[in-house]
C-alpha cells in the first residue's frame, strides 16, 4: 500500500473483533514507531508497553472507567486485544517533549496498522487510568516513566472505508 493509500484507509475503530493480531504484525507496527523522529534523539526516554494479556486488558479498562466516569461506553478500549502504551522520563530542557515524542510514534505505528489492515484508535483517556500506583506496576511502567498516550489495536468489526484525500482546515499559505 501506498503512504497516502494507508493515510486515507486510517480511521478511528472503536469495535474490534476477538482475533489477536499476528505477531508479524505487530513487529511490523513496533518498528513503525521505532523510526518515529524522537526529540533530541533521547530514545533511552521512550518505553513501550504492549499489553495482550486479557486479563491486564480488562483491568486498564476497569480503571479507566474508574479514573473517567462520564465515559458511557461499556468497554473503553473497546474490546481490542493490543493496547500499545508509549511512556517517556521526563526531560527538564524540554518538559512537553514526551508528549510529542508519543504523539510521533504512535502515529507510525497508527499508519503501519492500516497498511496492514489492522484497526487501531489513539487514546488519551487511558493515560488518567495510570494514576494509579498498583496498575503502573502490574503492567511494568518503569519507575521514572510517565505514560503519555496509548493506541488500541485489533482487526475491526467493521469494514473500514477509505477517505478521500482532502484538506479539511481553514488554511492560509503565505507566498
Amino acid at each position: 500500500m501506498e503512504t497516502l493509500e494507508a493515510l486515507q484507509s486510517r480511521k478511528a475503530v472503536r469495535k474490534y473483533k476477538k482475533e489477536q493480531i499476528k505477531d508479524s504484525e505487530l513487529d511490523t507496527i513496533l518498528a513503525a514507531g521505532g523510526i518515529a523522529p524522537i526529540g533530541l534523539g533521547d530514545h533511552a526516554s521512550i518505553h513501550i508497553t504492549v499489553i495482550q494479556n486479557p486479563d491486564l486488558l480488562s483491568k486498564v479498562s476497569k480503571a479507566v472507567k474508574t479514573a473517567v466516569p462520564a465515559m458511557e461506553v461499556p468497554d473503553p478500549i473497546y474490546g481490542a486485544p493490543t493496547l500499545i502504551i508509549v511512556s517517556s522520563a521526563p526531560n527538564e530542557r524540554m518538559p512537553t517533549i514526551g508528549d510529542f515524542n508519543a504523539a510521533c510514534i504512535l502515529e507510525n505505528m497508527l499508519v503501519a496498522a492500516a497498511d496492514l489492515g489492522v484497526g487501531s484508535v489513539f487514546m488519551l483517556s487511558t493515560i488518567l487510568a495510570f494514576s494509579n500506583a498498583s496498575l503502573s506496576k502490574d503492567l511494568q511502567i518503569p519507575i521514572g516513566f510517565k505514560p503519555m498516550a496509548a493506541a488500541a489495536f485489533g482487526y475491526a468489526d467493521e469494514p473500514v472505508s477509505k477517505k478521500e484525500l482532502k484538506n479539511p482546515y481553514e488554511t492560509t499559505i503565505l507566498r
